[in-house]
């Protein structure tokens, strides 16, 4: 497997923006980020997955391998 410079491009976008979707909610009063709580339980599972993403390209691009696992992909960047 090799590593896909583009996919690390559009992985990188896609974390700014979520990012920013994210820093929308901090302004919110307390009780309507808890209204929100599925959204922005959403986001953070965006961002998760968009770093593993980008950490599976440069495992691919370091060693040539892959991962079975989020949890693999992290534990092997260390």
């Amino acid at each position: 497997m090799t590593a896909r410079p583009e996919v690390v491009e559009r992985k990188l976008a896609a974390l700014q923006r979520f990012l920013e979707d994210l820093a929308a909610f901090g302004p919110l009063p307390h009780e309507e980020r808890i209204r929100q709580h599925y959204a922005i339980e959403r986001l953070l599972q965006l961002l998760c997955e968009a770093a593993a993403d980008i950490g599976l390209q440069i495992l691919r691009h370091e060693t040539g391998e892959g991962a079975g696992s989020y949890r693999e992909i992290f534990q092997r960047l260390r």
